[in-house]
């Protein structure tokens, strides 16, 4: 063993061995797709060269508060050196703990630390001799101008002092590690890029057949309830059509048109979920009220479908009749009618159970569960995936679009709730959504709806521009006695209220010539404040009967017109 003096001042080290050693270091890193594989190799040609005692290369970080840590990453040793990279004060170690802010500074403008540890300031030898390091130099690593961290040469069995050739070589090495750290970065970032370009082009791939099935279906879907209105329409007119054969076509075209309106009412929602232009108009909901009225009509329409031995099942938590809260009532709607279509349209036997309970006081869970085909566990994932369906093919036995559960997801999510599924294939599945409980007030049932309207002595407006519109709101209203008056547009509806003090009421279409009907009721409001306007218009969004409220309207009305609902608005301003 070498034995030194306390005081060396000499360099011990061999210029050609040192030259050999960086050689080693460049072919070792730049010839090397992983450089890692051969840092102790090259730690040790050069801890043996430079005759030190220990060689550690450190790492950099910075925190969420901009504090700036250093951790050793990798480390060389002489025989009889205890290694430091076990101790975990070497790990995450800021450098104003031990007072090195003059290391950080030295290091981010490219610069060398070195010393005898004895003459170093207080703070910065403290840790440096509790580690028996003698003589110290730590030089900057740089990645592309940005600092990366250091590598650093301690002596733990003399004082050394550094000379400018030894730096000046070491610097080296530390720049040889920095292109290798480049080399190897940019090899993982184009890695990373090859394979992320794989996986968007797979995505693209599948987003574009999910797409060409969806269109293909929508084709499908939208042209078989059309070919059902179009077709038993002209039926209608045929000669020696018996009553019963009429009545069978005109059921026919009512559950076709109230299909396709379904399918165009998805395509709006999501898209207008897509553009962020779904709006929560929160009111209060009769939880248990509508729900049973889902009950019924659940329960009226599984004949029509042929599931008449299927098992219905409501079960509320709460049992008071008038049980209200406070969220959108159409969208909540929409959810359970998703939710249960889906129930019916794949159950053939057994049940559908649906209802609510609570999960705490602040959060209600709704659920609906059938004992249904259920959907394989691979389609689990994806089920709330727009265009997604279980079965995508041309031979698939149930019909849909594949957008009830993605409209039914985004919608909750704006509720401030979640979605969740549970299945077994073959055995059924169980759809669960939490909302907000928001209670209210509970309030007494409504008087019961007057089906007997007699309006003979009243007089109404239709605003609208459609003659075939006009026509049918006409016939609803004929068995009313009521007066009838037409506006083929907005400004004759204006002209028509200034001149006529007899009319009682407007159904005013939105969408006309001349003047739409918005600007009609805010004018008509100006000079007649009290007389009830009633939007009756295609235009079926919440943000447009916000819009018609907005100008002046009390009630909202979207086409298709139900003759029942029509009817019970007015009587409710004429009565």
């Amino acid at each position: 063993m070498i034995e030194y003096s306390t005081n060396m001042k000499v360099s011990l080290v061999d210029k050609e061995t040192i030259l050999k050693s960086l050689r080693f270091a460049s072919v070792s890193f730049l010839r090397s797709a992983d450089w890692e594989k051969n840092i102790n190799k090259v730690l040790e040609h050069f801890g043996l060269s430079y005759k030190a005692s220990r060689i550690n290369i450190f790492q950099n970080h910075t925190d969420k508060k901009g504090i700036v840590y250093m951790s050793m990453k990798y480390e060389w040793t002489a025989k009889g050196i205890k290694p430091k990279i076990i101790n975990p004060i070497f790990q995450n170690l800021p450098y104003e703990k031990f007072g090195y802010e003059r290391l950080k500074n030295l290091l981010l403008n490219e610069k060398e630390y070195y010393g005898i540890t004895r003459n170093l300031p207080d703070k910065e030898k403290e840790l440096l001799k509790i580690h028996n390091v003698f003589s110290i130099l730590i030089i900057p690593i740089f990645i592309s101008f940005e600092l990366w961290g250091f590598i650093g040469f301690d002596e733990c069995l003399y004082e050394r002092e550094w000379d400018s050739t030894e730096i000046d070589y070491l610097t080296i090495l530390a720049d040889i590690i920095g292109i290798a750290l480049k080399q190897k970065n940019d090899n993982c970032l184009l890695i990373k890029n090859k394979k992320n370009l794989k996986i968007a082009k797979k995505k693209a791939e599948e987003s574009e057949r999910l797409k060409t099935a969806f269109l293909s279906n929508l084709s499908h879907e939208i042209r078989t309830p059309m070919n059902a209105i179009i077709g038993f329409s002209n039926l209608l007119s045929e000669p020696n059509i018996t009553d019963n054969e009429k009545d069978k076509f005109i059921k026919h075209i009512n559950n076709n048109g109230n299909e396709l309106i379904n399918i165009i009412d998805n395509i709006i929602d999501i898209a207008k979920l897509e553009t962020g232009q779904v709006r929560i108009l929160e009111t209060e909901f009769k939880l248990n009220k509508e729900l049973y009225d889902l009950y019924v009509t659940l329960n009226k329409n599984k004949k029509t479908e042929g599931k008449e031995n299927i098992n219905i099942i409501l079960k509320k938590t709460n049992k008071d009749v008038n049980f209200t809260i406070l969220t959108d009532p159409l969208r909540i709607k929409q959810i359970f009618a998703n939710l249960l279509n889906n129930a019916v349209k794949f159950t053939n036997n057994g049940s559908i159970e649906f209802g609510y309970t609570f999960i705490n006081a602040k959060t209600l869970l709704f659920y609906v569960k059938d004992t249904g085909i259920g959907i394989p566990g691979d389609k689990l994932e994806v089920v709330f995936d727009k265009f997604r369906q279980g079965d995508d093919s041309s031979t698939r036995k149930y019909s849909g679009t594949g957008l009830g559960l993605a409209i039914s997801k985004n919608i909750i999510n704006l509720l401030g709730g979640e979605i969740y599924v549970e299945s077994e294939l073959g055995r059924g599945t169980s759809f669960s959504f939490t909302l907000p409980y928001k209670p209210v007030k509970q309030i007494t049932d409504a008087m019961p709806v007057n089906n007997m309207y007699k309006w003979n002595n009243k007089t109404i407006l239709i605003a609208e521009d459609v003659e075939s519109n006009f026509e049918l709101i006409k016939t609803v209203l004929r068995k009313t006695k009521a007066k009838i008056l037409w506006a083929k547009n907005g400004k004759e509806a204006v002209e028509e209220c200034k001149t006529n003090d007899n009319i009682n009421l407007i159904l005013m279409d939105i969408r006309m010539p001349e003047m739409n009907g918005l600007i009609a009721t805010s004018k008509i409001k100006q000079f007649r404040k009290n007389i009830p306007i009633i939007a009756q218009t295609a235009y079926a969004m919440v943000e447009d009967e916000i819009k018609s409220i907005n100008a002046g309207c009390i009630a909202h009305i979207s086409k298709p017109i139900k003759p029942k609902l029509l009817l019970s608005k007015i009587n409710k301003y004429l009565a």
